[in-house]
């Protein structure tokens, strides 16, 4: 759990460099190939450095391990409005809200 806030923090560190974004998202994936939340750090980071196909694909496998989560669709949504897939992203979001709220 602590490296997971040390992940965190470290996304949100403007002074934190691409390299260091990639090492902190890669090395739980060393010891849990289907840790979701390393997926979205690696979407995130490969946002971060401009290679938005690559973080697409990140955040693809993440929403499928999470089941559909919300914050991954969510972040999924965000990067195919970023690559101008406005229809995909708003479908997304729709599809997250829905599952918000068979939650509730």
């Amino acid at each position: 759990m602590g490296s997971s806030r040390y992940g965190k923090a470290l996304f949100c560190d403007s002074r934190a460099t691409t390299k260091m974004r990639f090492r902190c998202a890669c090395k739980p994936l060393r010891r849990d190939p289907e840790y979701v939340l390393a997926y979205w750090m690696l979407g995130l980071a490969h946002e971060a450095a401009g290679y938005l196909e690559l973080a697409s694909a990140e955040f693809e496998t993440a929403e499928v391990l999470s089941g559909g989560s919300p914050r991954m669709l969510s972040a999924l949504a965000y990067n195919r409005a970023i690559q101008g897939d406005d229809q995909s992203a708003k479908e997304l979001l729709e599809t997250a809200y829905h599952f918000r709220r068979d939650l509730r």
